[in-house]
């Protein structure tokens, strides 16, 4: 109800996991019409309040500020690199469509 896990498929090195600042939010809708496609809609910056870590590493969990249902919430992950502190990303982005919320 607060946030979202995300979960990687290897462990995450500690101390980027847990820096707030590799973790950038923001949520939009789009406007549903009869033509086809829309630009973002009320594009609002989210802050990313607090992260935990998994005791095996592989899943953040992200309190964000603030949470509405029917936006779209583009999670951008910064320099996050596996236990291994060397292998990067292959991909930095997540996008997810919040229909409801958990109680």
């Amino acid at each position: 109800p607060t946030g979202f896990d995300v979960t990687f498929t290897q462990p995450l090195d500690e101390s980027a996991a847990r820096d707030l600042a590799n973790y950038q939010c923001r949520s939009y809708y789009y406007e549903y019409h009869q033509a086809y496609g829309s630009p973002q809609k009320d594009v609002r910056s989210v802050s990313v309040s607090d992260v935990t870590l998994s005791a095996d590493r592989k899943t953040v969990s992200l309190t964000l500020n603030d949470l509405k249902i029917n936006r779209i919430y583009e999670l951008k992950l910064g320099n996050l690199l596996a236990n291994n502190g060397r292998q990067k990303l292959a991909n930095h982005a997540v996008f997810y469509t919040l229909n409801r919320l958990v109680k």
